[in-house]
This record gives structure tokens, C-alpha cells and sequence, in this order.
């Protein structure tokens, strides 16, 4: 063992002290016999205490490798206790089990190797897909400049096309042509109103409708008020007669406006059977309506279709389909 070497390396130190201090006393020997020599005598003192120096310095250094010799003999022994206890607990072990449950981990570990580098190989293989993707990725993103600036023309084309679209649709000019002739429409319906059944109904026609948040949405509503009991209502409420007059005098204020606002004149109205629920006093009426129409929309005729005796009475000619048909 290693510390055995020291130890032996320590006691032939020892021996060469020794060695040493014999020589020195033999010196020292020769050193008093050359002192009775006068002339030497001091030389022969400075010799001795060189040497009585050098001998307290090899005692010193003797002590050194004695106490050293003593550490690595005790070192020594606790190594070899350790030995013994070990040799002691490996007699109660079994030795072939210890070593198959170390094969059995070393193969385990060897499968785990082997997975681990198979899906190594597998990330090498990724990784290449991965880098040909993205070399792919950059030869198009080269070219990203021209289609960004292609996408931002498009974009703006399209934040244009949307705005006449917006322009043009319910809420532009739509809403705008709605707002326009709101007024003048109401105005036609109610002269109409005035000058064939008197002052009692007039119409007011709103084109926006007020939302729950209180702002306004583009609409059109009919209102129709009543002079004689002082109520407002829907035209779609209104009794069966009732609605007769309003519809017709709206449906005849609508081409008169359009015949004013479009510059194209209009000549000729055609009509279908609408008086089914008035009496004969109120189909009258009607009659004077139509006529009205022509007056204020100078129109030239109407043609209107009906089985009333009372209108076709006042008609100014008549066509019969059905002598016609004979």
C-alpha cells in the first residue's frame, strides 16, 4: 500500500539521521583531538557549533518523520477497518443477485440510450424539414415588400368601394333621398287629404326612429292624427276604410313627387281595385281624389281597374274586358 512506502521511505530517513549523527560525532571526535592544536582551536569551535546546529536541526527534522510516520500508520489503520468491515458485510450479500439487478439497470439504461438517440436522429430530421421550410419561408418573404405594398393598394381600393357602398346603401343616399322627401311627400299626401276628405286626417311621416341608447336610426314611419278625437296612430292601425283614403292619397303623393323631383313628366296613372270597403258616399270621394292626382301631378289619365257601379259611373270613359272578350 501507499502509506506502507512512506513509512518505509520515513525509517530509511531515519537511518541516514543516523548515519548522520554517528558522523557527526566522529567530526566532533576529530574536532576536540585537532583542538589541542592551538592554531586550530577556533576553527575547531566554530566547526562544533556548526555541527551542534545542524545535529538540533536533524533531531528537529527526525521528529517531523516520526510524528509523520505515526499519521500515515493511523490513516493506515482506519483503512484497513474499513476493509474488514466491508469484506465483513459483502460475506452476507448475494453477490450473483447484486450483479444481475446491475445488468438489469445496465441494459435498462442502454434501451433508454437507445430511445433517446432514436429521437435524436428524429430531431435532426425535424430540424432539416424545419430549415428547408424556412429557407422556402425567406424566398417568399423576399418578395414581401411587393405584395405588402399590392395588399395596402388593395386595402385602400376596397376602404373606398366600402365607402360608396355605405354611400349608396340605406344609410348614404338612400337615407339622404328618404330624408329629402319626407316633407314634400307629407305635404302632397295632406293636400290631397285636405282637398278630397276634408281637414279631419293628416299624415306625418318620420324617416328616423329613435333607439333605446337615444341615438337616431334611419326608418320610415307613418303617423296619421285624427282631428276628431285628437289621437295619433300607426297607418297600419287604422280601420279598414280609414286606411283606404290614407294608402291611396299615399300612393298617389309618391308619383307626384317622383314626376316633380325626377324631370321626366308623367302622363299616365294605372291602378287597381282598392275601394272594396268604402260605402258609396266614400267611393265618391275617391273618385275626387283621383281626379286631385291629375290636377296637381298634370297628368293627362288613369286607368284604374273596377266592379263599383259608382266609380264607373264617374269614370270618363269605360273599357269593358269582358264585351271585349265576347
Amino acid at each position: 500500500m501507499p502509506e506502507l512506502a512512506k513509512l518505509q521511505v520515513a525509517r530509511s530517513e531515519l537511518d541516514k539521521v543516523n548515519a548522520e549523527l554517528a558522523q557527526a560525532r566522529r567530526d566532533l571526535q576529530q574536532a576536540t583531538e585537532l583542538a589541542a592544536r592551538a592554531p586550530l582551536i577556533e576553527q575547531a569551535k566554530e566547526g562544533l557549533t556548526a555541527c551542534e546546529t545542524e545535529i538540533a536541526q536533524l533531531e528537529k527534522e527526525l521528529g517531523e518523520v516520526v510524528n509523520r510516520h505515526r499519521e500515515a500508520a493511523g490513516r493506515l489503520n482506519e483503512q484497513l477497518q474499513q476493509v474488514t468491515a466491508e469484506v465483513a458485510r459483502l460475506g452476507g450479500v448475494d453477490v450473483a443477485g447484486e450483479i444481475a439487478n446491475v445488468d438489469r439497470q445496465l441494459q435498462a439504461n442502454r434501451d433508454e440510450l437507445a430511445r433517446i438517440e432514436g429521437q435524436i436522429e428524429g430531431l435532426i430530421r425535424s430540424q432539416a424539414t424545419r430549415q428547408a421550410e424556412a429557407d422556402v419561408i425567406k424566398a417568399e418573404l423576399a418578395g414581401l415588400d411587393a405584395t405588402q405594398a399590392r395588399a395596402n393598394r388593395l386595402s385602400d381600393e376596397i376602404a373606398q368601394w366600402k365607402l360608396l357602398a355605405k354611400g349608396l346603401g340605406n344609410d348614404g343616399v338612400v337615407a339622404l333621398t328618404i330624408d329629402d322627401a319626407g316633407p314634400a311627400l307629407t305635404q302632397l299626401v295632406n293636400d290631397l287629404l285636405l282637398a278630397c276628405y276634408g281637414p279631419r286626417f293628416t299624415v306625418e311621416i318620420r324617416t328616423q326612429r329613435a333607439l333605446a341608447s337615444g341615438e337616431l336610426r334611419e326608418g320610415f314611419d307613418i303617423l296619421v292624427h285624427d282631428a276628431d278625437n285628437d289621437s295619433t296612430k300607426a297607418v297600419s292601425m287604422m280601420s279598414g276604410g280609414e286606411k283606404v283614403w290614407i294608402n291611396e292619397c299615399l300612393t298617389r303623393g309618391i308619383p307626384l313627387y317622383i314626376g316633380r323631383t325626377a324631370g321626366q313628366p308623367y302622363r299616365t296613372l294605372f291602378t287597381d281595385e282598392t275601394d272594396g270597403p268604402l260605402d258609396p258616399r266614400r267611393k265618391r270621394q275617391l273618385m275626387r281624389m283621383k281626379r286631385e292626382v291629375l290636377k296637381q301631378g298634370g297628368l293627362d289619365r288613369e286607368f284604374f281597374i273596377s266592379h263599383t257601379p259608382e266609380l264607373v259611373e264617374e269614370a270618363d270613359a269605360v273599357i269593358d274586358v269582358e264585351a271585349l272578350a265576347a
